[in-house]
């Protein structure tokens, strides 16, 4: 039986008899009204309010509530027009004795607040901090007391809580309408932002994840779509999106995926790999003597030749110089440089006119035979 419902009673009430009882109970609430007790609950049920107002009666609402809350880590009740929720968080066991952490929910809304719980011996304490605007009322700016209900009471029915409650929900919808926007710019983007972190990342010599090339481009990416966003915001958030994308794009593919820490030799395979499931025949060049050739290419009566560049800075002029000498010496008719990592603006101006592709790996399947 949950403890904060009235046991059930074997009794047949006549409707004289219950309309004095609902009488003593109005009154009640009217001298607890006049009284500065302002309890208002119109989301229960009548007979809701009436099992409440028993328990209440009783004088053991509080300690029922007490020890149903210990005992099932949950706690649901409502105080004035909120229904509050209090759910077991964690705990934590020291030598002198153990400390409980409880969230509280007002109308599905969580308080940034924990409500504690710490044991020690057969006493038990509750408390919770204080809301900024009035905290300076309590000692040292927690409420404290043996019974949840109690200390809960005391902040919510304080006079200055509705505005503090409204203040808090009005700063969530906000947070909710500035991620939405960073999701939604992300997603925009998502395709360039994936191939910015394959570009910009690599795992160094320490075996860690080297992002700071990649940080510094979301910085650029926040700056120029979501300017009104504190920049540090938007760039912590869109690098954890980018990092689960990548993650689910990688375990979702059927081909080996890219790993930044793979050896030259093995890029090259792994580009290889990545011609031949879109129709090329495939082979790699020797490691000497390719002419700057590392992959080539045939299908259809075409020949392709490429070179695999696997940096962590940015591929540069003699990539491309290499790879149109490779092209006259196989008698190519395409070339291409493929890379994990950005090519340079002067790369890029003698691809143009050499007619040279310069591909992120990622890119590769735009290169049909």
């Amino acid at each position: 039986m949950n403890s904060l419902e009235a046991p059930e009673q074997e009794y047949t009430e006549t409707p004289e008899q219950r309309q004095e009882r609902l009488k003593q109970i109005a009154k009640a609430r009217v001298e607890r009204l006049a009284a500065g007790d302002v309890v208002v609950r119109p989301h229960l049920t009548s007979e809701g309010i009436r099992n409440l107002s028993e328990i209440e009666c009783s004088g053991n609402l509080e300690k029922s509530a007490t020890a149903q809350l210990l005992e099932d880590g949950i706690l649901e009740f409502p105080i004035r027009t909120y229904n509050v929720v209090v759910k077991k968080d964690g705990e934590v066991t020291h030598p002198h004795g153990r400390i409980l952490s409880f969230n509280v929910e007002l109308n599905d809304v969580k308080l940034d607040d924990q409500l504690i719980c710490y044991t020690r011996g057969g006493n038990t304490s509750f408390s919770i901090k204080a809301p900024e605007p009035y905290a300076h009322v309590f000692r040292d700016g927690k409420i404290r007391n043996p019974h949840p209900l109690a200390v809960l009471r005391r902040l919510i029915e304080d006079e200055l809580f509705p505005a503090y409650f409204e203040a808090l929900i009005s700063e969530r919808f906000q947070a909710y309408q500035t991620l939405k926007r960073i999701y939604e710019e992300a997603e925009r983007f998502r395709d360039v932002l994936i191939r910015k972190y394959r570009q910009l990342t690599y795992i160094d010599e320490y075996e860690t994840l080297e992002a700071t090339r990649f940080k510094d481009e979301l910085k650029r990416f926040a700056e120029k779509r979501l300017h009104d966003i504190p920049t540090s915001v938007a760039v912590d958030i869109v690098f954890g999106l980018v990092l689960i994308w990548v993650s689910d794009e990688d375990s979702s593919s059927e081909q080996v995926p890219f790993d930044p820490g793979m050896s030259p030799i093995d890029y090259e395979r792994f580009c290889a790999e990545r011609f031949t499931a879109i129709g090329w025949a495939t082979r790699l060049t020797k490691t000497s003597g390719d002419q700057g050739a590392d992959i080539i290419c045939e299908a259809n009566q075409k020949r392709l030749v490429v070179q695999c560049k696997l940096y962590s800075g940015s591929v540069g002029n003699a990539a491309v110089q290499e790879i149109i000498a490779a092209r006259e010496y196989e008698y190519a008719d395409l070339a291409a440089v493929v890379s994990n990592a950005p090519f340079t603006v002067a790369a890029k101006e003698l691809a143009s006119a050499a007619s040279v592709l310069l591909l992120h790996h990622d890119e590769i399947g735009s290169v049909l035979p």
